[in-house]
């Protein structure tokens, strides 16, 4: 899916999937991830694992906590809209 549109700070909306593992105990790994990433071709050309946007755990206190995020995701940029889910990307297509 190509990006959906360019922001005035040159980053570009990026439809998202969240990805949720579920496991027995109250911590859950979650991440967020773009299938239409510009590095994702390269990463999978060297074997390697597509980068996630975004990654953390759920937790029942804290709700969903970040751990890590990809350098070119933009903070607190996730939101969904009716059954879209988008984040703010500054890495261009180039």
């Amino acid at each position: 899916m190509e990006p959906k549109a360019i922001q005035a700070d040159g980053s570009v909306q990026r439809e998202a999937k969240l990805s949720v593992e579920k496991k027995d105990n109250p911590l859950g790994a979650w991440d967020v991830f773009v299938e239409s990433c510009p590095l994702r071709p390269h990463l999978l050309a060297l074997g390697m694992k597509p980068r996630a946007c975004i990654s953390g755990i759920q937790t029942n206190c804290q709700g969903a906590v970040p751990l890590a995020s990809c350098e070119f995701y933009e903070k607190e940029s996730a939101k969904r809209e009716k059954k879209h889910f988008t984040i703010q990307c500054r890495k261009s297509n180039e």
